[in-house]
């Protein structure tokens, strides 16, 4: 077995035969890879639809398990337990895998690396592409840290591989129940990181269903994000304290980014002044606060530098789309 390619599911009927005929359709030997997917206590009929999919073409390299919701993170934690492959896919139940997994696995065949990352599409609803992020090729190990600081890189771990061995040497396993557990994640995971490497091929299409987290219309899902990334920043700068790093470049940035993730997704979803000013106030209060420290990306940058330095600006910016 070499790639375990690990899909949750919850409420996702509409998405979970497309994206599981995404994975076979490249026709790669039954014994080279296998398809776990995990039912999070779905309220819909996912895993009746898919097991008929299944069973109609008489696949066999799958293992379906079903759980009490633990949210996306706990449901890939359960892949990971159950992963029989040393080289490991997430996939979410609305993506599509594009990259010909033949022309992988004879590529991968020269590397031994703890993650691989890939560039992807991002379509909207009707599959058309809307963006993409693409990677420079970089085959040469790099470690992580150093990776991340001078390299393009996405917060996602849906475009990118890991070695299995390499999260169970360091006990990588995902927050359950929070949303952006993709980030803290992978803030560990670079951080342990000795051997990354990226290659331009295209791993898989993000596409922009109205489900999806940031996407949806439930303001409690919306709210519950915001405030999630609370307990994210908090997570971070612990793992930044143990490891005695915490005011290295790395980890101010991932801080910072944070910061202006948070303050951004609640101007987005109309979170109004009070609101929002209440959210920086308690990011101070709990010495949370790393605003002042630049970030890389420069529109998120200039978000930042909005926020602290034109305070009044911003707050009528806030007022204005609250009118709206």
């Amino acid at each position: 077995m070499l790639f375990s390619i690990i899909i949750p599911m919850y409420n996702v009927e509409q998405y979970i035969v497309r994206c599981v005929e995404s994975v076979y359709k490249n026709n790669l030997n039954s014994e080279l890879f296998e398809i776990i997917l995990i039912d999070d206590e779905s309220p819909d009929n996912s895993v009746n639809i898919i097991k008929e999919y299944l069973n109609k073409n008489k696949y066999v390299n799958f293992q379906i398990h079903s759980q009490k919701n633990k949210g996306l993170g706990g449901a890939r934690n359960t892949g990971i337990k159950n992963a029989k492959g040393n080289l490991l896919i997430f996939l979410d139940a609305d993506d599509i895998l594009e990259v010909d997994l033949k022309m992988l696995d004879l590529f991968l065949n020269d590397f031994d690396f703890d993650i691989l990352e890939l560039s992807n599409n991002i379509l909207d609803d009707n599959l058309l592409v809307k963006s993409f992020f693409r990677v420079n090729d970089n085959l040469n190990y790099i470690n992580g840290v150093d990776y991340y600081l001078n390299q393009k890189s996405i917060p996602s771990v849906c475009n990118k591989i890991y070695s299995k061995n390499f999260l169970q040497k360091h006990d990588l396993i995902f927050e359950e129940q929070i949303y952006i557990e993709d980030f803290e994640f992978n803030t560990r995971a670079f951080y342990f990181a000795k051997k990354v490497i990226s290659k331009n091929i295209i791993l898989q299409s993000f596409v922009q269903t109205n489900n999806s987290i940031t996407r949806n219309h439930d303001i409690n899902k919306k709210k519950k994000l915001v405030y999630d990334l609370f307990i994210v920043t908090q997570k971070v700068k612990d793992f930044g304290v143990n490891n005695r790093s915490l005011n290295d470049k790395y980890f101010t940035d991932r801080l910072s980014r944070l910061n202006v993730n948070q303050i951004f997704q609640a101007f987005k979803y109309n979170f109004n002044r009070k609101e929002i000013n209440q959210i920086i106030v308690k990011l101070k209060e709990t010495d949370l606060y790393y605003l002042n420290n630049k970030i890389a990306q420069s529109n998120k940058n200039l978000f930042r530098m909005l926020v602290i330095y034109t305070p009044l600006l911003f707050n009528i910016l806030i007022k204005l789309k609250n009118e709206r």
